[in-house]
């Protein structure tokens, strides 16, 4: 819903930002973890623990297909479902670089239920990353591929630090909407009855 709408209905809201240093540390151990994982994953292909697994020879032209067209692919999968939930289309969608990390978010004039903003954020990684695996196992562990899950990986947990303090919020202060003016950097609450501070 937009903003200015949640106010005209008589919407208090507040802003949030958390401890920038924190986000920044949650989104390193989160890239580390999928990072760790992507290496484990690869080492078990080298090891033979997939040998079962069958395997295809990718020429450079499909590496280079996948290398490139992943992120846009994902970055894709994000403005569509920005689309989908935001109000006033298209002029109210728009790409921007996050003001901390510099990351491109895409970013629209409305609040959202939590619901809403975990399947927008959710989505694409769990559309994006499974298959990067299942293409690690064909290629047989190919290296390429293993650089490609690295980049993804810093993507990918820069959403999901999103997701876990959109839901953090909302359990601590029980905000009817919410909307993202900087990604997990900064975030407005909206409630329908005034908030007492906590």
């Amino acid at each position: 819903m937009l903003r200015h709408d949640l106010l005209d209905k008589g919407y208090h809201f507040e802003q949030k930002e958390p401890i920038k240093p924190i986000i920044n540390l949650l989104w390193l151990f989160f890239s580390a973890l999928f990072i760790t994982t992507g290496v484990a994953f690869f080492f078990a292909i080298y090891k033979d623990v997939f040998d079962f697994f069958p395997t295809v020879d990718f020429n450079a032209g499909v590496l280079n297909f996948i290398f490139i067209s992943t992120p846009l692919i994902y970055f894709v999968i994000k403005a569509v479902l920005t689309y989908i939930y935001c109000s006033g289309k298209p002029k109210n969608i728009r790409m921007k670089l996050t003001s901390n990390t510099g990351m491109p978010v895409w970013v629209c004039r409305d609040a959202f239920k939590t619901r809403q903003i975990i399947f927008m954020y959710l989505i694409p990684v769990v559309l994006i990353y499974p298959p990067l695996y299942v293409l690690g196992a064909w290629s047989g562990g190919n290296m390429y591929l293993l650089v490609l899950i690295i980049i993804m990986s810093f993507l990918m947990s820069y959403d999901l630090i999103l997701i876990i303090y959109v839901i953090f919020l909302r359990v601590k202060y029980n905000a009817d909407y919410t909307a993202i003016n900087n990604h997990a950097y900064n975030l407005t609450l909206y409630f329908e009855k005034e908030q007492i501070k906590k």
